[in-house]
């Protein structure tokens, strides 16, 4: 199941996806690996031709040390990241 989103909004939480992890000095190849989505996905993920999985979704916001609201747009506040759970 993956996050549909439309509008201007959609725009936004992808452009946020990639903005966050360029911050983070990871390259998709490096996210991919941390993360174990492919970099396809990913790059599908950063330039809106998909939104992630909910388990994507989870892995990203370990990997990028933000909240999946954040991540999602639904928040402003990155938050605490789950950095002590394993997924």
């Amino acid at each position: 199941m993956s996050i549909s989103l439309w509008g201007e909004q959609k725009f936004a939480v992808y452009e946020r996806f990639k903005n966050i992890r360029q911050a983070s000095s990871l390259s998709r190849l490096e996210l991919s690996i941390k993360t174990d989505i492919s970099e396809k996905q990913i790059k599908n993920i950063e330039t809106g031709r998909c939104g992630p999985s909910i388990d994507s979704l989870i892995r990203l916001s370990i990997a990028l040390e933000v909240s999946s609201d954040y991540l999602l747009g639904l928040s402003d506040d990155p938050g605490p990241a789950w950095t002590d759970r394993e997924y």
